[in-house]
């Protein structure tokens, strides 16, 4: 027999098309609460239904729209809930998403709250993993955001330090920058004596070394010096120096190469020279000063007298080209006055 009029659907079920001979159970996910329903309500975010169209009681209210547990989401129309993704979490049930992990912290698949990152690790949040302090840093608690860069006088040439190394025992870094990444970079040194200076280990009775000064002659160019360095030759230092020197032309060192003293009478020197060179008065060369930076040159009518290491004229009856330390005697019938530079008939 015909149906003499139409019956709404139950709710928990619902029918979409006209002419229907009967109502469907909502799937996994929805729900229905009202009769005569031509279709099914989602589940909100954060919740779920599992049960798909077997009893209609099951969907005839939003409470049967289960909350996700924690560590889980969801969402709309959701028959199940899926885990949140690592770096994330749900710490309370009914979340339609998960949360960051903060900067420091991490999580893995499924969370319901995030850990600090341990020791020698560090996180900037958004959902990153924490990751090993590269060189040149170190990570001395957990939680951090940002690695920490070494401190002055040690360094990190290692992956997730827990703290930064340091020189070697009985040695004191004698560069002092931040962040560095390898000893080397320290210059480790036995002692922290500055320029000009070096270690002292004469005295037994400390348990690190003193300082001492290098003496006029000597140098020490780097800090942490042992030993002092004798100055080469035409060079001089004063006490306590970093470098040595080269005397001005017209003087050279002095035997201890504390100073620099002029060349006397007769001689010359260039700078850098480490002793007076000999004027030549055989090539008519003198030097009446001292301190002489090149030789004078005796010319014509003139000859070099190394005695007073001056020029003197030839006498009357002689003569001089010039560069020697010598005049000529004028030959038979020959004359020549003072100073002549050839002679003549009479």
């Amino acid at each position: 027999t015909k149906a003499s009029s139409c019956t709404g659907c139950d709710p928990g079920t619902h029918s979409s098309t006209e002419a229907s001979a009967s109502c469907i159970i909502c799937p996994s996910g929805k729900y229905t609460n009202t009769t005569t329903s031509i279709s099914c309500e989602n589940c909100p975010g954060g919740k779920y239904l599992s049960d798909d169209a077997s009893h209609a009681d099951h969907h005839d209210s939003s409470i049967d729209c289960d909350d996700c547990p924690t560590g889980k989401y969801s969402n709309d129309g959701a028959s199940s809930c899926l885990d949140c993704f690592a770096g994330k979490h749900a710490s309370d049930p009914g979340e339609a998403s998960c949360t960051n992990c903060t900067a420091g912290k991490y999580s893995g698949v499924g969370a319901t709250h995030c850990e600090d990152c341990i020791l020698g690790k560090y996180s900037t949040g958004n959902s990153n993993p924490c990751v090993f302090c590269t060189h040149g840093k170190y990570g001395p608690e957990v939680g951090l955001a940002a690695c920490i860069n070494c401190d002055q006088g040690k360094y990190s040439d290692t992956e997730g330090l827990v703290e930064c190394a340091q020189c070697p025992k009985g040695k004191a870094a004698s560069k002092l920058g931040i962040g560095y990444t390898s000893v080397d970079q320290l210059s480790c040194v036995t002692c922290l004596c500055p320029f000009g200076n070096v270690c002292d280990f004469s005295d037994k009775t400390r348990s690190e070394p003193g300082c001492k000064p290098c003496p006029a002659g000597g140098f020490a160019s780097s800090i942490g010096a042992v030993n002092c360095t004798v100055c080469e030759p035409g060079m001089y230092s004063g006490k306590k120096s970093s470098t040595c020197y080269v005397c001005p032309s017209g003087k050279v060192p002095n035997s201890e190469q504390s100073g620099c003293e002029k060349c006397p009478k007769g001689t010359f020197s260039v700078s850098g020279d480490a002793s007076c060179s000999q004027c030549d008065a055989a090539k008519g060369l003198v030097a009446q000063e001292e301190g002489t930076k090149h030789c004078k040159y005796c010319g014509p009518g003139s000859m070099a007298d190394a005695t007073i290491h001056d020029c003197r004229l030839c006498p009357p009856g002689s003569f001089s080209a010039g560069g020697a330390d010598s005049c000529d005697e004028c030959g038979s019938g020959s004359v020549s006055d003072e100073g002549a530079s050839s002679c003549g008939s009479c």
